[in-house]
């Protein structure tokens, strides 16, 4: 197989940076069936600079035209779950 991916013993593994364009990519259907995606939960802090990623998953799922469900967890300074 020619890409990013190659199944080592029965897994898929990056193998190559070059070909890898991040998470949407494989996202709406994995060619070798060694991806499933139920559901993405992203925990992050309450601080600015973590909430960038939350729009990046968003338009990854939305770009894979798959109905995956996603779940927000923030956890506060005081590291308790908001």
């Amino acid at each position: 197989m020619k890409g990013a991916l190659k199944i080592v013993n029965g897994k898929a593994k990056l193998v190559s940076d070059v070909f890898c364009d991040g998470l949407g990519a494989c996202l709406g259907f994995c060619h070798q069936g060694a991806i499933t995606i139920k559901s993405i939960t992203y925990a992050h802090m309450k601080v600015p600079c973590c909430t960038g990623l939350i729009s990046v998953i968003k338009d990854a799922i939305a770009a894979s035209g798959k109905n995956i469900p996603f779940k927000d967890i923030t956890i506060g300074i005081n590291g308790k779950q908001l």
